[in-house]
């Protein structure tokens, strides 16, 4: 993002907005889509017209602003200011935006794929069903998984144990913590009966994949 101004540059326009310190600078970034520098203390806070649902996001010369959730045109009128620690530049909505990319658990050592996890969903090119349906013991390192059942009852017992903030999601943004049904509300499936699952049953699958492939990151 840096690579059209030295460093030089960078400083003196941070010096013209008055924050010329460690802190600051080291939140300082170039932002092209906005063509300016952000400030990482100085965020928008919009709000959706439609959908009501609020974003950080750069201060910016625009006219308009587009939800990533539901597409809707609203205009920089419906933004009121906030102070906010910068969590990420722009919007991404590429490949992968709407999967989990990290997250926190009240619960310690508490993992998904192994507390709510009934059984997997596996390729099974062989067969004429072209799935099949494993537990976690049963499966094997060439397994290709392509979903979860989540056990709904271990799940609702979970939550009514530690509250409905006990598991948080991020998205490739790396914008706020979100609980499952704020996940839900933000990337619904299109099946209400699976949008307060899906969240959790991403990051499940994630977990698992890696698992059988190696050593990997888990959260």
């Amino acid at each position: 993002m840096l690579d059209d101004l030295s460093a030089s540059d960078i400083l003196e326009i941070i010096k013209f907005f008055h924050q010329d310190n460690p802190i600051i600078r080291s939140k300082a970034f170039i932002c092209k889509d906005y063509k300016q520098v952000i400030i990482g203390v100085n965020m928008s806070k919009h709000i959706c017209e439609n959908c009501k649902q609020e974003f950080d996001w750069p201060p910016s010369a625009a006219d308009t602003w587009t939800c990533p959730t539901c597409g809707h045109k609203n205009t920089i009128a419906d933004a009121t200011m906030q102070d906010e620690a910068m969590d990420g530049l722009c919007q991404y909505d590429g490949p992968g935006h709407d999967l989990p990319t990290g997250g926190y658990c009240k619960i310690p050592d508490w993992f998904p794929e192994v507390a709510l996890a009934k059984a997997w969903l596996v390729a099974d090119p062989e067969s004429d069903e072209g799935t099949k349906l494993k537990k976690r013991a049963e499966l094997i390192k060439e397994d290709t998984i392509l979903g979860v059942v989540i056990n709904r009852k271990t799940l609702a017992a979970t939550i009514a144990g530690n509250g409905a903030d006990f598991f948080k999601i991020r998205d490739a943004n790396g914008g706020p913590l979100m609980t499952l049904k704020q996940w839900a509300l933000k990337y619904p499936t299109g099946d209400a009966s699976q949008d307060e699952i899906q969240g959790i049953a991403l990051v499940a699958i994630r977990n698992m994949r890696r698992y059988l492939k190696g050593p990997g990151v888990r959260f």
